[in-house]
């Protein structure tokens, strides 16, 4: 398995720190119109999405022709990186490993940057990516994952895509756990920006599968629709995102048990000498390992019902690092209590 979340490959019951998703669970509003709309089922869903796309463009300001739903976050980067196949795919690492994946399926030329380890935080160095050609196809996520960071001078690599001629793919899923502005703010003077949103992590919401892509380029925004297979977003799926974003109570709850449990569990985390723990600024954090490896660690998690992230296999990450979620207290002082016994003799 190349991603967290992987709990089926266990026979037995593990607490689950390899996911990022929202523990809060599922929104109640979303329970009641589900349960509310289950004659949906026996429908085919809109083909154009009317009006999801109309709901989306109320929230997000702007005009719903420049909206493409779709079946989750990944099915929108292979669909982007498939409407630029011809061009080169620049991505910065570490980052989500669909990136690579979708690139590579569709056989373009990708160019590795790597962020910048300055010790407490992993950043993009914009100054790397002075240096590369024009024409292709930047790829950065915002935040970004595993390193937990957005991108920090957002105009200044607004204004590089613009001299470089880059079409810029920013994945935005995580954004809403955080307070930063989006690069929907840029597309006014860069229309060749495509953001990826989606209701996945913060909605804790992964087996509905909904994200979306924001774009003003016309011509990619045809382009998508007429790669698009018909009815990727099922009537459910559908019906949620319409009307999710409006549910402000638990929006406001999630933003506050972030900022407790974020500082509790890296404080926590810290405090632990055989731990690297990285700035991060969403509901994750990745940490370096003094002493062991990341698949030794993550054997002995399990052996204390844990399921930890290996995150050796984000390129530009060796052995030495995993990531783990942001839970609720009680999940995450287990969760510590663990790693002190598990850590307990290393080095």
């Amino acid at each position: 398995m190349i991603h967290g979340g992987d709990i089926y490959s266990y026979n037995r019951i593990l607490l689950d720190f390899s996911s990022n998703i929202n523990p809060l669970g599922i929104p109640e509003t979303v329970k009641d119109i589900i349960t509310e709309n289950l004659n949906l089922l026996s429908f085919y869903p809109d083909l154009s999405y009317k009006d999801l796309r109309e709901k989306l463009a109320l929230y997000f300001n702007v005009d719903p022709f420049f909206i493409v739903p779709g079946n989750g976050a990944v099915e929108l980067i292979f669909l982007l990186m498939r409407f630029f196949k011809n061009r080169r795919a620049i991505i910065p690492v570490p980052s989500f490993l669909e990136y690579q994946r979708a690139a590579q399926l569709f056989g373009m030329d990708i160019q590795f940057v790597y962020f910048k380890d300055l010790g407490e935080q992993i950043v993009l160095d914009l100054s790397s990516l002075e240096i590369l050609k024009r024409n292709g196809v930047l790829i950065v996520g915002h935040p970004n994952n595993p390193t937990g960071l957005c991108v920090d001078d957002m105009h200044k690599l607004v204004e590089l895509c613009r001299r470089k001629n880059w079409f810029l793919v920013v994945d935005e899923s995580f954004l809403d756990f955080t307070n930063k502005r989006s690069f929907l703010d840029f597309m006014d003077i860069y229309p060749d920006i495509a953001v990826i949103k989606s209701i996945t992590k913060f909605f804790a919401l992964p087996g509905l599968r909904f994200g979306f892509v924001i774009c003003k380029n016309e011509k990619v925004v045809k382009g998508l629709w007429n790669l698009k297979e018909p009815w990727s977003v099922n009537s459910l799926a559908d019906i949620v995102a319409r009307k999710v974003y409006s549910d402000s109570m638990y929006i406001e709850r999630t933003k506050k048990w972030l900022e407790e449990e974020r500082s509790f569990f890296t404080e926590e985390l810290r405090s632990l000498k055989e731990l690297r723990v990285y700035k991060t600024e969403v509901n994750f954090v990745l940490v370096g390992l003094n002493g062991l490896t990341a698949g030794e660690l993550k054997e002995k998690m399990i052996d204390k019902g844990i399921l930890i992230r290996d995150a050796s296999n984000f390129k530009g990450l060796d052995n030495t690092f995993i990531r783990l979620a942001i839970k609720d207290r009680i999940s995450n002082t287990l969760c510590i209590k663990a790693l002190k016994e598990c850590l307990e003799g290393v080095g």
